[in-house]
């Protein structure tokens, strides 16, 4: 996992003509042992998983990888506006943490076995989630593990 993630390191870099990166993370996947999404959202996205972001992302993560990508199943591209970004902000917020392995994190909608973040970086954020994400909230949430 450590080259992995010094790799996405590179990568995240080489990715900042995006603009800011507020997070850039792996997320491990609960139906595919061993498979992993990358999620990133950046200043720059103006929608969602636009092909040309994703085309570029892929590229930079062939160039370091080596064309060998067989750890992941999925790369997401979400704008910084989108609940669910605003609901990691506010987790993240809460554990006091913006760097490395995170288990147990827990969402409106999802518990996130396991997270490594690669970088962060709300600053200037509102992490005041919009209602609906409010109202979707259990209020049995469980306390997040920080590793």
């Amino acid at each position: 996992m450590n080259e992995i993630v010094t790799k996405l390191e590179k990568v995240k870099e080489s990715i900042s003509k995006l603009g800011t990166v507020f997070i850039f993370t792996l997320i491990a996947r609960n139906d595919l042992e061993g498979k992993w999404d990358i999620l990133i959202s950046a200043e720059k996205l103006k929608q969602n998983n636009s092909q040309e972001d994703l085309t570029y992302v892929i590229e930079e993560l062939k160039k370091e990888f080596n064309d060998d990508l067989t750890f992941l199943s999925r790369i997401v591209l979400l704008v910084k506006d989108e609940d669910f970004i605003k609901e990691i902000a506010c987790a993240l917020d809460k554990i006091k943490t913006s760097k490395g392995e995170v288990s147990g994190l827990k969402l409106s909608n999802i518990t996130i076995r396991q997270m490594n973040i690669i970088s962060s970086d709300f600053s200037g954020f509102n992490l005041t989630p919009s209602s609906s994400v409010v109202k979707k909230r259990s209020s049995k949430s469980k306390s997040v593990e920080k590793f």
